[in-house]
């Protein structure tokens, strides 16, 4: 990672870190939107470009993500509780040594590793994240030499709710989350990136948790060094793309300069090409 920036506060610089572990394939993709003001929703279906590792080189690959029923996306919001979420998982691989389904969490805990108080607003918004992440689907497309091959995955592949009966009649008393067996083989494998969850939890725009989120995978792949189409990122987030670099600016500098600000970002720059 690149120095910190000298501008950084002592408070922004003494926060103690707090890491968490995130599947590193998973890390990569730019599925997470901004929290959105109302406003009718897009398509549920959306193509995101982003790069990953094949082999041990940098690929940039093209991947769907498919949000199911009505629930849209998963959000900065959504965000936050998968950080959360991976925290728990985190804190249990070191003291079980090893993870297995179902995932049982409180809603109490969940809400605690996001600073929220466990009231009805935070309870409806983890159940809803919760109904996300379940709903999620991505599906890829691969060529090799003459063969097409498609293929569907999904991270959490079934979901009990606190409270809810489970097919035997039994009543769950946590959430029960079956999560997809490579994403913990994986994680188990330690093929994570490693998250100062500290950090992230002290940004306020929407904006910088995305492009936190976003960099932590490039700085990991090209060496502490990351770049990006700006199209790519208007399109994989579903934000409005301008042409003027000064609305361009204006749209992502507050994130940039909060992400200096904690001590994450060291510069950034704005490059033309003709793509």
């Amino acid at each position: 990672m690149n120095n910190l920036p000298e501008n950084s506060s002592p408070s922004d610089l003494l926060t103690e870190p707090r890491y968490l572990l995130a599947e590193k394939q998973l890390a990569s993709i730019p599925f997470w939107e901004p929290k959105k003001k109302g406003g009718k929703e897009r398509s549920g279906v959306k193509v995101v470009s982003f790069t990953s590792m094949l082999q041990g080189e940098p690929v940039k690959l093209t991947l769907k993500v498919l949000a199911g029923g009505d629930y849209g996306f998963p959000n900065t919001t959504d965000l936050e509780f998968f950080r959360a979420f991976e925290q728990i998982l985190t804190e249990r691989l070191h003291q079980q040594g090893e993870l297995n389904n179902p995932i049982a969490v409180t809603g109490r805990e969940m809400l605690e590793a996001v600073d929220r108080v466990a009231g009805g607003t935070g309870y409806r918004e983890l159940r809803r994240f919760f109904g996300k992440l379940h709903a999620l689907a991505f599906e890829v497309e691969r060529t090799q030499g003459h063969h097409y091959k498609t293929g569907r995955f999904h991270l959490f592949h079934a979901m009990y709710h606190e409270g809810e009966k489970r097919e035997d009649g039994s009543v769950t008393e946590m959430n029960e989350i079956e999560v997809a067996p490579w994403y913990l083989k994986s994680l188990q494998a330690g093929n994570c990136l490693v998250i100062d969850h500290a950090l992230f939890q002290r940004l306020s725009l929407s904006l910088s948790k995305l492009l936190h989120q976003f960099l932590h995978a490039q700085f990991h792949f090209h060496q502490g060094v990351a770049s990006e189409w700006y199209a790519d990122v208007a399109n994989n987030w579903q934000m409005k793309e301008y042409s003027a670099l000064s609305r361009i600016k204006q749209q992502l500098d507050p994130s940039h300069e909060e992400l200096k600000r904690v001590g994450f970002l060291e510069s950034w720059d704005y490059i033309p090409f003709k793509k």
